[in-house]
């Protein structure tokens, strides 16, 4: 099930939003399918990789247009990174995991995150 992200309306942003939802849509549509626990691992472990490469690039888009919440915007992205981290662990070391609370974890954070705090830095990066 593919995602309609909303736009903040700079182009290597929106489309990496729309990379971290595919990844989602990835991992919802195995559940879907009754393969959620099989994709699990694979799936978490390319989200991990992907958020840290993404908020990496958001944070020196900021830090280039002087967004003045830099510093409280990269502490959003250090507690998603921290939540994602746990799950790829406690995955590998083969602690129960849902599929379903870890799709609702990442759509709920990455929409709020994209519609409020995301969107905030959008003036001053356009």
């Amino acid at each position: 099930m593919e995602v309609s992200v909303v736009q903040i309306g700079h182009p290597v942003i929106d489309t990496q939003h729309q990379g971290l939802f595919n990844l989602i849509s990835v991992l919802e549509n195995a559940f879907y399918e009754g393969k959620g626990h099989e994709v699990l691992s694979a799936s978490l472990e390319s989200l991990q990789h992907y958020v840290k490469e993404h908020f990496a690039a958001e944070e020196n888009l900021m830090k280039g247009a002087g967004y003045p919440y830099l510093e409280q915007h990269k502490r959003l992205h250090r507690e998603l990174n921290q939540e994602v981290d746990a799950l790829v662990d406690d995955v590998a070391q083969g602690k129960p995991v849902l599929s379903i609370e870890v799709l609702q974890l990442l759509r709920t954070w990455l929409v709020e995150h994209i519609n409020q705090a995301d969107a905030d830095i959008a003036k001053y990066l356009t």
